[in-house]
């Protein structure tokens, strides 16, 4: 039986809302030569039987079940599992345009490019779209040769969300996520830029995310996971940044980011009323134990604890989570009297 040309990678994991039509806007793609992988990440609610009802009707539907690891883990289970010319990923919940796959397998095909991307729109359940067609078409493409590390400074363009691209097999097909999860986009994102020689983008918003708050967003689980793996970011982006030649003042600006991700999720902590004091504690102790890791293992020393984090910075060393939670109250009052 010959391969397919595109891999279609759908992590699950309780998205039983949302994925038929999902997996609709697959369907309707009006590029046929694919098979679509769906991973279910441990779901407790009945996505696999969604997904299983979509196999039994069309073959290219594929449905693997694994315990729940995170969708970086499931998506490398689909990449395992792949056998197209090219993949692309899609998250349960999401919808792609008719003509998605199409697009970008010509794109990529026309413009001997390494990797195809194409632009996205964010929607909620408050303005959704009653159909994946009504995503805006109007195009504008662009051509970038390598070296690309180096666009990642241009984060709005150079996103580190592995969806709505699409991927050489024989280029990228080894990549995998790491395990940790909360940043492990970003981390799978400096492999792909790091190998890509061109890169083709489109204007068109043919991906559609759609914005779900859930329980994990106001958990300190949340927080635990965005602060070890943006510090592993850091460490990797240092690494992967230096091999390949970036300039040290380039390199810093990018690996900073999420040094400064760190802070961020500290001082948004530090005003969470869904977490205990203990819990706050907790995560005052863990900022300062991935902070000394990035400063062990990459030697920013200052530049780790930029100025205007200085007093989080004081905070969180001193263990002083009322230092913490007043300067973020100070620094919450500015701003509301700045922007009224």
């Amino acid at each position: 039986m010959p391969h397919p040309s595109i891999s279609i990678i759908i992590p699950m994991y309780n998205v039983r809302r949302f994925l038929s039509t999902c997996l609709d806007s697959i369907k309707n793609q009006t590029f046929s030569d694919w098979e679509c992988i769906c991973v279910d990440d441990g779901s407790s609610d009945d996505s696999v039987d969604i997904a299983s009802g979509f196999s039994r009707i069309d073959s290219r539907f594929k449905v693997i079940r694994q315990e729940n690891n995170g969708p970086g883990i499931a998506r490398n289970t689909g990449m395992d599992h792949a056998c197209g010319e090219y993949f692309t990923f899609v998250d349960g919940d999401d919808l792609v345009h008719p003509q998605m796959i199409e697009t970008l397998f010509k794109l990529i095909r026309v413009h001997n490019a390494d990797l195809a991307v194409c632009g996205h729109v964010l929607f909620t359940d408050k303005n959704p779209f009653q159909d994946a067609s009504e995503f805006i078409i109007a195009d504008k493409v662009e051509i970038h040769d390598a070296p690309l590390l180096t666009g990642m400074l241009d984060w709005r363009k150079y996103r580190v969300h592995p969806w709505g691209k699409l991927y050489p097999s024989d280029i990228f097909g080894h990549l995998r996520f790491p395990k940790f999860y909360g940043s492990e986009d970003a981390f799978f994102s400096l492999d792909v830029y790091s190998r890509a020689k061109r890169i083709v983008f489109s204007t068109a918003q043919f991906y559609g995310y759609r914005f779900v708050e859930s329980a994990l967003t106001r958990s300190i689980a949340r927080y635990r996971n965005y602060i070890i793996g943006d510090a592993e970011v850091a460490i990797h982006g240092e690494d992967v940044l230096n091999t390949n030649g970036v300039a040290p003042a380039t390199r810093n600006t990018i690996v900073s980011t999420y040094i400064m991700r760190i802070y961020a999720y500290l001082n948004q902590m530090a005003l969470d009323e869904c977490l205990s004091e203990n819990e706050k504690h907790e995560l005052m102790a863990l900022g300062m134990s991935s902070l000394k890791r990035v400063q062990n293992k990459i030697g920013l020393g200052r530049r780790s604890v930029p100025l205007i984090h200085f007093l989080s910075y004081v905070s969180v060393r001193t263990r002083s989570l009322r230092l913490l939670v007043l300067w973020n109250r100070i620094k919450r009052f500015i701003s509301d009297l700045i922007h009224g």
